[in-house]
């Protein structure tokens, strides 16, 4: 991947249809560019024997992510391959919406829960917690009586059972 898009531009190769998009995002005191450039042309797959192992891919992307936090900029290239067209708007969103999915559950449940550092591994009992990271998870996100964090929330929650009776909406009879 890394060599078929240093040859994109160069001279004495080929020249490809590529479409390219950009995105520029400001936060959290960053800013953040990506490219994507997408070309659907993936003959040089059969040359390397890899258009019969993977036969519903329709393209390939090449990334470059740049974030400039103060004076400090960070680059990097990754490489995506994609059954999606060569659509470069469309590739990167999805690749994005990936991280959005890691950032947002996977990255959390390690955080608060120590979910990859954990040793059950009996039968079910692996996917039992995992399921009840999960659920205890979307009881603190839905808690908004306190301004602090899943792993804050969660101590809260085993040092005060005042605060564990409102998170799990108990009401005395």
């Amino acid at each position: 991947m890394r060599d078929f898009f240093g040859t994109l531009d160069a001279p004495g190769y080929p020249v490809r249809q590529t479409c390219v998009h950009e995105t520029l995002d400001k936060g959290h005191g960053r800013i953040e560019t990506r490219r994507c450039t997408a070309a659907g042309d993936l003959d040089w797959l059969a040359t390397l024997g890899l258009k019969e192992r993977w036969k519903k891919i329709t393209s390939v992307a090449g990334i470059d992510s740049s974030r400039v936090i103060g004076s400090k900029t960070e680059t990097d290239r990754r490489y995506v391959i994609s059954s999606l067209p060569a659509d470069s708007e469309r590739i990167l969103h999805a690749v994005r919406m990936h991280w959005g999915i890691e950032n947002g559950l996977h990255w959390c449940l390690d955080v608060a829960f120590g979910e990859d550092a954990c040793p059950i591994r009996l039968r079910n009992a692996a996917l039992d917690f995992s399921l009840l990271r999960r659920a205890a998870m979307n009881l603190f996100r839905a808690d908004h009586s306190r301004a602090m964090g899943l792993p804050k929330k969660r101590k809260a929650a085993a040092w005060n059972p005042d605060y564990l009776a409102n998170i799990l909406h108990l009401r005395e009879i």
